[in-house]
């Protein structure tokens, strides 16, 4: 059966501007690629490409079966292809083989030269690092996806209502997550905004069935004991604490945050706090949480990052690192004073302005050089 394209928007496209070809399935993971969405859509508004996304089940850029985890693309510039693959996976060991087999270009979120040389193997040539990820609304995407979905549904409803409507429940989470996501300018602050004198660190502790093969006791930790020295040494200048999960409640019900864990409330926290910690992702990946704190022009305070970025950043310039916790509460208590901090917020709103809005993030996967 023939794809279904899908008008995205009016805009004046230059005439050897890339084509890039997308396939939209329900089984997607919206939340994780609600950065490409914004990305294409804003880039094709922008008449930098012309995106063709289309609606087409069992196509060579169907990649359901990774959980929508890992985006397939064609680029076409000229009379070149290009297969450009987006993989959004947590961990580093894990590659969708199928994809890596069928791509030119496989950008990785987490990105681990050691296990690209040993586990991609003879394909690793192809991996590249695809930087951060993090999760946003676009009111372009929000109508996009809102036509896909009614589009879809309608196609596949006739041939098989009970499927799709068992697909539409199995998905509603999904997209109730996806429209209670900050948009981008929510994520957004000027370096030169007064902060309050605060430090924030908000986060969750995980259950190790939730993590495995990572280590729970490792990254709850560090992310519990952190909460703990932090409360007690800036006492009402800190601000955060534990997700309030079951687990947390039974485990550390003296941590537990007493604020809104809402999306939206937290980007205003972000925006606001004069200092932002941040701690590892599960199995080392880079976390979301990052790139929000880079977005509003934070100082941040952070243990080594261990993965591979597009683009690095740098140790004094663009966050303060720790080893232990006295060096968490000493260089977090040294960045509270706004002189410390001025050229890191600074810095690291040039380098989102350069690398993390979705524009920014996307355009290099759909360079066709």
């Amino acid at each position: 059966m023939p794809g279904l394209g899908v008008a995205v928007l009016e805009s004046v496209t230059a005439l050897d501007a890339p084509k890039v070809s997308y396939a939209f399935d329900l089984a997607n993971n919206h939340y994780h690629l609600s950065l490409l969405y914004a990305g294409l859509t804003g880039l094709a508004a922008e008449g930098r490409i012309r995106l063709d996304w289309r609606m087409q089940g069992g196509c060579e850029l169907d990649a359901t079966a990774t959980g929508g985890m890992v985006a397939r693309m064609l680029v076409v510039h000229g009379d070149q292809e290009h297969r450009v693959a987006l993989d959004l996976f947590d961990r580093s060991d894990t590659f969708d083989s199928p994809t890596l087999q069928w791509c030119d270009r496989y950008y990785k979120r987490s990105f681990y030269e050691p296990h690209v040389a040993t586990i991609a193997d003879e394909n690793a040539r192809k991996v590249r690092p695809f930087g951060m990820n993090y999760a946003c609304r676009d009111k372009r995407v929000d109508r996009l996806l809102a036509r896909s979905v009614m589009i879809q549904v309608t196609q596949r409803g006739f041939r098989a209502p009970t499927r799709v409507a068992r697909r539409l429940l199995e998905q509603r989470n999904v997209f109730r997550t996806y429209a209670s996501l900050p948009t981008l300018a929510e994520f957004k602050e000027s370096p030169s905004t007064p902060r309050q004198e605060s430090v924030l660190f908000q986060t969750r502790v995980w259950e190790p069935s939730e993590v495995a093969p990572d280590h729970a006791e490792e990254i709850n930790g560090i992310r519990s004991e952190s909460v703990r020295r932090l409360r007690a040494y800036f006492k009402s200048r800190f601000v955060g604490g534990l997700v309030p999960t079951r687990y947390a409640e039974e485990r550390y019900p003296d941590l537990l945050t007493n604020l809104s864990t809402k999306r939206r409330d937290f980007a205003k926290l972000v925006r606001s706090c004069g200092v932002l910690v941040y701690t590892r992702g599960l199995h080392h990946s880079v976390a979301f949480k990052l790139p929000e704190y880079l977005l509003s022009s934070g100082a941040i305070v952070t243990d080594p990052i261990r993965n591979e970025l597009s683009c690095p950043l740098r140790e004094g310039v663009n966050y303060a690192s720790f080893g232990d916790l006295d060096e968490l509460i000493g260089v977090a208590d040294r960045l509270l004073n706004a002189n410390a901090s001025k050229a890191m917020r600074s810095a690291n709103c040039d380098y989102a302005t350069a690398h993390l809005t979705p524009c920014a993030a996307v355009a290099p996967l759909v360079d066709h050089r």
